[in-house]
């Protein structure tokens, strides 16, 4: 009897302790980050049209990640309307907290002959992005974004007769976030001349 009863209180005890430890809570964040996020890819399309679902790829995809700084395309054609973006980065120490992108559009519509020139507009160019974080976070982490520069310039294309012709131009950067906050970033400058 003394035996059992010596039993009972050591699985009490077992018990009781792994009541105690329970289920294990979230992992915390690494407290050291040491490197930054790195990009997969970052890969940019320029599409023809405009249309969702109705583009074809005209130049890419680039490939800013394998570049080691950032990439310029100069001359494009109106035809070119769509600007496609496919960003995967990882973080082994920490996951990916955020993708953003960001970028800024200089319209510069043709006017009519002997008319006053105004003063060079830049506005945010307006990206549609889709990124949603993960709980946790995932690494890799996606971004898909698109842009459409010549739309949101508002200038017409072709040129209406007797009017010069528009160019828009900017540029846009695609930036990765760690749960340890250091930053990764890739640049895309764009130029599009004479419709």
């Amino acid at each position: 009897m003394l035996q059992t009863k010596k039993y009972f209180y050591v699985a009490m005890v077992m018990a009781a302790s792994s009541l105690l430890v329970g289920c294990p809570g979230p992992v915390p964040p690494p407290s050291s980050d040491s490197t930054p996020p790195g990009f997969l890819s970052v890969n940019v399309t320029l599409e023809t049209g405009t249309a969702p679902g109705a583009t074809t790829v005209a130049v890419g995809p680039i490939d800013l990640a394998a570049a080691s700084s950032g990439i310029d395309r100069s001359g494009l054609a109106a035809t070119i309307g769509t600007i496609r973006v496919v960003a995967t980065a990882g973080d082994p120490e920490s996951g990916i907290s955020s993708l953003t992108i960001n970028g800024t559009a200089q319209p510069n519509c043709g006017r009519k002959a002997g008319s006053v020139t105004g003063g060079l507009i830049e506005e945010p160019l307006r990206f549609t992005p889709v990124f949603t974080p993960t709980t946790p976070p995932s690494t890799p982490a996606t971004l898909t974004a698109v842009a459409t520069p010549i739309v949101q310039s508002g200038c017409p294309v072709p040129a209406p007769a007797g009017f010069s012709l528009s160019t828009v131009r900017g540029f846009f950067t695609v930036t990765a976030t760690s749960l340890g906050g250091s930053t990764t970033t890739q640049r895309f400058t764009y130029v599009y001349t004479d419709f």
